[in-house]
This record gives structure tokens, sequence and C-alpha cells, in this order.
């Protein structure tokens, strides 16, 4: 036989007997469609906290004493939720001479309802325009002047609130102009509105005239929701955090890095677990792999004694095993990796809205290195399995 008929033929017998072959190209395929899956998801999370982290944009986050998790909620979870500090946090912040402190920006927050407002909750996020540094450096997509997106009447929206045509989206029967888009970061804020204070005061008033009474007395321009805090070069962050804890009464201060850390961590087990999850699976599919092709290789014993009498080497029926498996292994893996692409890019929105956490699937060289990882594993597991038969099948038929 012709070495290079031996691919043809190898084709031709899976051809002739789809049934008998079908069990290893099924199994290739379970293993690339869950191992992609597997590693995705594990990259994704992974991916989305370091985002968020970046994201954040600050190294201390000040919120009111006991709304520690309220915060995580809106920025990690994507809650809307709303809560304030009874005194002005900003002024004593300003005047309590704490050592360390470059910037500082504070934010309020409202939340809507899908009942007169949209169509699904919204968390709003007011920022003071002249010293707001947590969103600018991502902004994907301008549509106003660079200095004009956090002018009156005009909103920056998370990545995952779709722009009409005409760039006006309604809020409490009340119409704003969308002058920005932030890009992805897989966590709550891309379902977040941004606005400056003047604005959100329209939009209190305009939710209050519908009936949504967020917080008696309670004014956008005078009220502080958050305080975001950067440190200067080389100043130690937990020593400015007791300083302003020593300074200021009923704050909660939250290290940024150890707010994410702490769902990193508890993360952590998960992860492993799909890490082991995915290395039992790759051993389960080489055993099976092994024990189907050697069923199979015993089945057609006759027809390889046959093959040998009419001239087929020892070798050209290795190399005949070996090219049926990695055939079945390439259509398997094919197949794994369209199933796996059609399981999860058409729904990530609604993973990432049941997950609950920062989710962000990846892009670019990353992903094509998951795909190129995934196929190649479920390419060499075919022929790797087959190994061990085809050597023996071919050790037991005599020479000519």
């Amino acid at each position: 036989m012709k070495k290079r008929s031996i691919g043809a033929l190898a084709y031709k017998n899976i051809q002739n007997n789809k049934g008998r072959y079908f069990k290893q190209a099924a199994m290739v395929m379970v293993l690339t469609w869950t191992m992609l899956l597997g590693l995705i998801i594990i990259v994704s999370i992974s991916s989305g906290l370091e985002r968020l982290r970046d994201r954040m944009g600050a190294d201390l986050m000040l919120v009111p004493l006991g709304y520690e998790r309220s915060a995580e909620g809106i920025l990690i979870k994507g809650e809307p939720k709303y809560f304030y500090f009874e005194q002005d946090i900003m002024t004593q912040l300003e005047n309590a001479d704490i050592e360390g402190i470059e910037r500082l920006s504070s934010q309020f927050y409202l939340t809507s309802s899908n009942q007169g407002c949209c169509d699904i909750p919204v968390q709003f996020i007011g920022l003071d325009k002249d010293s707001d540094f947590t969103i600018k450096p991502w902004i994907k997509t301008l549509y106003v002047n660079e200095k004009d997106y956090l002018n009156d009447g005009y909103i920056v929206v998370g990545s995952s609130i779709d722009v009409p045509e005409d760039g006006k989206i309604r809020f409490y029967d009340q119409y704003f102009t969308v002058a920005a888009k932030l890009d992805q970061t897989g966590s709550g804020l891309d379902n977040a509105v941004f606005l400056n204070r003047t604005t959100t005061k329209t939009l209190y008033e305009a939710a209050l005239s519908k009936g949504f009474n967020f917080m008696d007395g309670c004014d956008p321009l005078k009220t502080v929701s958050s305080v975001f805090i950067t440190v200067k070069d080389g100043t130690d962050v937990k020593r400015v955090s007791q300083q302003i804890r020593s300074h200021i009464d009923g704050v909660q201060v939250i290290a940024t890095d150890g707010m994410i850390g702490s769902t990193q961590q508890g993360l952590e087990g998960f992860i492993s677990l799909m890490y082991i999850l995915i290395g039992i699976l790759i051993v389960l599919s080489f055993v099976i792999l092994s024990l189907s092709f050697k069923l199979q290789v015993t089945e057609r014993k006759d027809d390889y004694k046959l093959m040998r009498t009419i001239g087929v080497t020892k070798g050209e029926i290795r190399k005949l095993v070996l090219s049926q498996a990695f055939i079945l292994s390439i259509i398997g893996s094919i197949l794994g990796l369209v199933l796996a692409t059609v399981s999860i890019f058409p729904f990530y929105t609604a993973i990432n809205a049941a997950v609950s956490i920062p989710f962000l699937i990846p892009s670019g060289i990353k992903l094509v290195l998951l795909y190129l990882v995934t196929g190649l594993i479920g390419i060499i597991i075919g022929p790797l399995g087959a190994l061990g038969s085809a050597i023996r099948i071919s050790g037991g038929l005599e020479e000519r």
C-alpha cells in the first residue's frame, strides 16, 4: 500500500462505518466542548476581577458605616442600591489634614425601578464633574467633545446599556443625551449610568414626581454616598485608612484591592475545582478512548490479517489505526469548539447577569490561545488513546 493512500483509506473506513466510529468522535467532542467552556469561564472570571481592579481607579473607598456589602453589591454584582452619609463628609475630609491623600471625589447613588423608568433596574451614579477620575480612562465611545461629556443633561452609560440611534434615553419621562459609552468591565458597572450632580438632581426630582421616595430630604447636590480616594506614591494605604478612621466617625473605609481580593479568594475554590474537573475529564476521556479503540481494533483483527496477506506492512497498519484516530479527533475537536462557541458567546449577557460576579470573556490573543490549547489537546488525545492498540495489533500479526 502506498504511504500517501493510508490517510485516504482511513477516511474511507470511517465513512463506511460511521456508527462504529461515532463514539470516539463524540467523546472528543464532549471533551473539547466542556474543556473550552471551563477555560473560558475561568479566564473570564480572572479577567473580570482584573478589569474591575483597574476600573476602580482609587485606593480607598469611603461609605457610611455598615454599608460595605452594599458598596460591593453595586460595584461587583451590579445590585442597584442607595445609601448616604448623614454628615458633610467631604468637608470633614478636607479639614482633617490627613497626610497622603492625593485625590478624592465623591459619588451619589440613585437606583431605578423597572416600573415607570427602565426595562431593567439601573444604578445611577452622580459624579463631581471637576474632581472625578474614575470614568474618563474607560470611555470607549465619545459622542461629544471630550470636555463636555459630564455637562448638564448628558449621561455616560455602561457597556451593557444600548444607545438608541437618536442618542437619547428616557428615565422617569425625562430624556437625557448619551455623551459617552464606557468599555466593558464584566461587573455591575456595565449596567450603570453616570451623570453630573445637577443632572442627577433633575433625575431625582423626576423620580419623586412619579412617587419614588428614595430618602426624604435628600439633596443630590449636597449629599454624598461614597468617596473615592487615591493616595500619593510611596504612601502606606493602611496608614491613610487608619488616619481617616481616627479623624472621622461613622465611616467605613474600604481598601479597593482588599474588596476585590476577598471576592477573588472566595472564587479560588471554584476555579481550583474547575481545573480539577478539566484534568479528570482529560484522563477519563483518554481511558475511555483507549478502551474503545482496543475493542474496535480487536473486532477488526481479521480485516488486518487479510491486509497483511495482500502485502500491507505492520508499520502501515499502525499508521492506519492512528490515522483513523487522528481524523476522528479532528472531527470531534472541531465540533466541540463550535458547540462551545455557540453555547457561550450568544448568551454572554445572560451568563454575566446570572453569575453576579465580574465576568469578562477574553478576546484577541488570549481567546485564540484558549482555542488552540483546547483544540490541540482534543486532536492528540485520540491518537494517544489508540497508540497502545495500534502497537499491539501490528505486533500480533505475523510477518509474511
